[in-house]
């Protein structure tokens, strides 16, 4: 913590961000275990049927 003081790095700033992405990262990671039966249906109909409207698209 000093070596940091004195390098003027902000440790409650960097500890602050650090724990925001921890936070951000479980609940994406719990949102996805919970939505997983919906995304595999989802992709897997994107797989059989393809996208709407693709056979018009220009890109």
């Amino acid at each position: 913590m000093a070596e940091a003081a004195e390098l003027g790095i902000d440790v409650q700033a960097l500890t602050d961000e650090a724990l925001r992405r921890a936070v951000k990262r479980e609940k994406d990671r719990r949102w996805q275990a919970e939505h997983a039966d919906v995304i595999a249906w989802y992709n897997d109909h994107i797989e059989r049927d393809g996208i709407f409207g693709e056979e018009w698209r220009t890109f």
